[in-house]
This record gives C-alpha cells, sequence and structure tokens, in this order.
C-alpha cells in the first residue's frame, strides 16, 4: 500500500462511518402502542376546586425572606 492509498482510506474513514449512522435499522426498537388519553389522564376535578383556592399570601408558607421581597417589590 502506497502513502497515496493510504491517505484515500484514511480520508474517506469518517465518510464511512457517517453513512452507517444513516443506514435503516429495522425491528430495533419494540412496537410502541400508544396510549388513549382516558388511561393516563385525570379525568376528576382540578386540584384547584378539590383543595380550594390558594391562601391570599400563599408565598409565606416558604418562609423565604428573597421570596417576599419579590412580591412586595410587584
Amino acid at each position: 500500500m502506497n502513502r497515496n492509498s493510504f491517505l484515500a482510506a484514511t480520508a474517506s474513514l469518517p465518510l464511512f462511518i457517517l453513512l452507517a449512522g444513516c443506514a435503516p435499522m429495522h425491528d430495533t426498537r419494540q412496537s410502541l402502542t400508544q396510549q388513549t388519553p382516558s388511561s393516563h389522564v385525570d379525568s376528576s376535578l382540578p386540584a384547584a376546586l378539590k383543595n380550594g383556592w390558594p391562601d391570599s399570601q400563599w408565598w409565606k408558607a416558604y418562609h423565604d425572606a428573597q421570596l417576599d421581597a419579590l412580591i412586595d417589590n410587584a
């Protein structure tokens, strides 16, 4: 193998690696079944209606001075 053919082979190696990444991969994943919305969505009342509205000063429960200052500035 002479120098020119070695350089050509070395230069084409990244191209072959990239092309291998584009090759179709059939049957490599399990077929996914689509779930119906009713199987994973809670159809009961929203939490706001069940638990009531939050307090008018809900942020005070966090005891955070920075949050208090942000609310005061707003």
